[in-house]
């Protein structure tokens, strides 16, 4: 069991299982990211395999992808279990899909229903996080924290973004090395 948390490591565990299992008749449906960008945010770091799925919010939102997925830490809770050295660390992550509206409208709309098709079966697949060692449950957060929840519409870049938003829970586990002091 790990001594700390490793909040950027469980969250790059879920981008890169977005990444891979998020697939619309076989492939992901976000785009690749340039080389400096893959280097910058991806999940491997590696360009030409990295997908635009950020890990919070870039800096300088861009259009050169069409569909993105930006994953926010934005919420948590951390509290010792019992008596022991043992301390869960809840965090809620909302997940914001994007498809920019300006070229066909309902190609997007139906792309973005399309992933979040295929990314509700992987949220609940995945009910803890593959390669995340503390990820000791996963699942839906119902309280709609971070954004909205649902299909709308986002104004950026001066442009039309088609959006869908979702909220998931993880209760990490770790322990105070060397036990609590009484």
């Amino acid at each position: 069991m790990p001594s700390q948390p490793q909040t950027f490591n469980d969250l790059q565990a879920w981008q890169l299982t977005v990444q891979n299992e998020v697939l619309i008749g076989g492939t992901s449906p976000f785009p690749l990211l340039s080389s400096a960008d893959a280097t910058l945010y991806g999940a491997t770091a590696t360009p030409g395999t990295d997908r635009a799925i950020f890990l919070g919010v870039p800096k300088d939102t861009t259009t050169n992808y069409p569909y993105q997925c930006w994953m926010t830490p934005i919420g948590e809770k951390v509290y010792r279990k019992a008596l022991g050295g043992i301390i869960f660390d809840e965090i809620e992550v909302y997940i914001l899909v994007r498809g920019n509206w300006t070229t066909n409208g309902y190609a997007v709309q139906k792309q973005i229903w399309a992933i979040r098709d295929a990314l509700h079966p992987i949220i609940a697949k995945h009910a803890e996080q593959p390669g995340a060692t503390e990820v000791y449950a996963a699942r839906w957060d119902p309280s709609g924290k971070g954004g909205p929840q649902g299909f709308f519409m986002d104004p950026g870049l001066g442009l039309e973004w088609y959006c869908w938003g979702t909220t998931r829970w993880i209760r990490r586990q770790w322990s105070v090395s060397g036990g609590v002091v009484q």
